[in-house]
């Protein structure tokens, strides 16, 4: 029965049921009439990421569950990490494995004709040297030996550089004293290591050199490339590119090596004593059973 006219109407601010605020709900988070519904698919629930927490649940368990659904899972994150780690140690792999490579005759991987390692630290004390107005020839250096004497004509112009460190090191008496402390019949002797030096060795003899390392000199249009390591060329011993330091060989007869070694000279006097410190008996690791010393390394401007 409805209420009469003057009949005391209930409060406004009296609580509604809660009937009435689930009915109320309903609408709010459909969007529809409960008459509409009826006639449609029932009440869909709106997605908490609109409100996920009220603002006083900032640090409730409410928060913490919700944060969650929008980081990665940590399978996912550790599968990332670990796929990062692994591109980073093949990376460091690869850069620790390259350069070494190996000074063989004829491009080949013979051991018994593959180069000792040379590996000097790289210095600030690298010496420079200008290419300008440079010509081939313009210095003739002299290696006496406990062999005999050996001349050669320096590349100025197709090696600078390589040049002026030969006879800077020269200057300060560094080949005095030193060794070819290795031969190859037929192919090369080689010499500039102080490691190799008997009683004086500080590493590893075949990986010494002067403390620091330069790049190559190798100039595909140079006269000296072209006509490649042609007997008594002058070369530099090396262990990979851009390694260069003091250690040199001279050529015993033609050889097509790769162009890999700095040509920076060709010898014009003494191949004869070349060819003889080529014939030394030597051990299995090609060093000559008796020392074969370099007594002085002198240079002067040529004639």
């Amino acid at each position: 029965m409805g209420l009469r006219h003057g009949a005391e109407q209930p409060a406004r601010d009296t609580p509604a049921p809660a009937s009435y605020w689930s009915f109320r709900r309903g609408i709010i988070l459909t969007g529809t009439s409960p008459e509409r519904e009826r006639k449609t698919e029932p009440p869909r629930i709106v997605s908490r990421s609109f409100h996920p927490c009220p603002p006083e649940a900032i640090q409730t368990d409410c928060f913490r569950d919700i944060t969650r659904q929008h980081t990665l899972p940590y399978p996912m994150r550790n599968t990332i990490y670990g796929a990062i780690a692994a591109i980073i140690i093949v990376v460091a792999a690869y850069f620790a494995l390259w350069g070494t490579s190996s000074y063989t005759r004829e491009g080949g991987t013979d051991s018994g004709t593959s180069m000792p390692s040379v590996s000097p630290t790289p210095s600030a004390t690298t010496p420079s040297a200008s290419p300008a107005a440079a010509t081939n020839g313009m210095h003739t250096v002299t290696i006496k030996t406990s062999q005999g004497d050996i001349v050669f004509e320096t590349y100025d112009a197709d090696a600078p550089k390589t040049v002026q460190n030969f006879i800077t090191l020269a200057g300060k008496g560094f080949y005095d004293g030193l060794t070819f402390h290795r031969v190859v019949k037929g192919f090369v002797i080689q010499g500039g290591d102080p490691n190799c030096t008997p009683g004086a060795s500080s590493g590893p003899c075949g990986a010494g050199g002067p403390g620091y390392a330069f790049e190559d000199e190798l100039n595909p249009n140079t006269d000296s490339y072209k006509a490649g390591y042609k007997k008594g060329v002058v070369a530099m011993a090396n262990s990979g590119p851009n390694t260069n330091g003091s250690q040199f060989f001279i050529m015993l007869q033609d050889t097509p090596l790769p162009r890999k070694y700095s040509l920076f000279g060709k010898v014009t006097a003494g191949q004869d004593i070349v060819g003889k410190i080529g014939e030394a008996a030597v051990d299995a690791n090609d060093r000559p059973l008796e020392p074969i010393r370099i007594v002085s390394v002198s240079i002067a401007p040529a004639p």
